[in-house]
């Protein structure tokens, strides 16, 4: 029952449209990939995906501490609102709409952004090709036919070795 009350309690949280959205991310996105330690940073979900509306915003960074980079994020949301910290996720308040920051260890942060950007079915699809391989596809992470974690530190580390052209 709770599995399938799950999807309908996203229902009620309003969208933002693309250009508010895209607005608020952009001085998260300028301050990741101008910090040490951050190879990439992009938006993930609806937002990386460009649609009209966004339900999330949320960010995947990779780097080997965060701590420094948790602190000179605080900075820039609204004051005082920070709503979530942990060693590798951050959910600050920006111009009242909440922003998600994953700082993901890098050797598999490839991994972290497939699931998060692509839509439920694109994942779903690339599981299945996937498993028709002899793969296994989770989030977290590529698994060998034997059962050991391939590292994915890009998205396409994950398509090349499926044999698929990058999305």
């Amino acid at each position: 029952a709770v599995a399938a009350a799950l999807p309908m309690l996203r229902v009620p949280i309003p969208r933002i449209p693309l250009g508010r959205a895209t607005l608020i991310v952009e001085p998260f996105l300028a301050a990741l990939r101008a910090s040490a330690g951050i190879n990439w940073a992009y938006p993930i979900g609806s937002l990386r995906r460009g649609e009209d509306t966004v339900g999330d915003i949320e960010i995947v960074a990779p780097c080997t501490d965060p701590a420094p980079i948790v602190e000179q994020l605080l900075a820039i949301g609204d004051e005082g609102r920070c709503l979530h910290r942990s060693e590798r996720r951050l959910y600050i308040l920006s111009d009242r709409v909440q922003v998600g920051i994953r700082l993901p260890a890098p050797e598999n942060a490839g991994a972290e952004l497939l699931y998060l950007s692509g839509s439920p079915p694109h994942f779903a699809l690339v599981q299945r090709f996937a498993a028709e391989r002899g793969w296994q596809l989770k989030p977290g992470g590529l698994f060998a036919p034997g059962g050991q974690l391939r590292p994915a530190a890009r998205e396409d580390d994950i398509y090349d070795t499926l044999g698929l052209p990058p999305i």
